[in-house]
């Protein structure tokens, strides 16, 4: 946890921490915010909407290499949008739906597959 240092009025030195200031709600919203911000994430979300997918089918369906979207899965899972199960050698990746707010669910039942895959290619 990172402490954020301030000066009150009386000039004494005060540490709080960021979730004091800027509360569990607000980091949770930006921290998803961030995992949307790019459009291959945003098509990987939605292929996950079809079902539960392997790293290998996923990797078929998309422009990029290996070490891209091991990043994009990392930051998708860090911001608690998709979970992953291991099987033998492989990652079977899933929607945490319970986890989307409502404004995520309804952004990503708009979203058009073939257009969020021209703009990653």
């Amino acid at each position: 946890m990172k402490l954020v240092i301030q000066v009150n009025q009386t000039n004494r030195i005060m540490a709080t921490s960021k979730e004091y200031l800027y509360g569990k709600q607000a980091r949770k919203t930006s921290r998803i915010a961030d995992a949307l911000s790019h459009p291959a994430r945003l098509v990987i979300l939605q292929q996950l909407q079809k079902g539960d997918q392997t790293f290998s089918h996923i990797l078929e369906s998309h422009p990029l290499n290996r070490a891209s979207l091991s990043q994009h899965l990392r930051t998708l899972r860090l911001a608690g949008l998709i979970d992953y199960t291991t099987y033998g050698t492989s990652n079977h990746y899933t929607l945490n739906y319970d986890y989307y707010p409502q404004w995520v669910k309804m952004m990503l039942s708009g979203l058009n597959h073939s257009e969020a895959l021209s703009i990653v290619a």
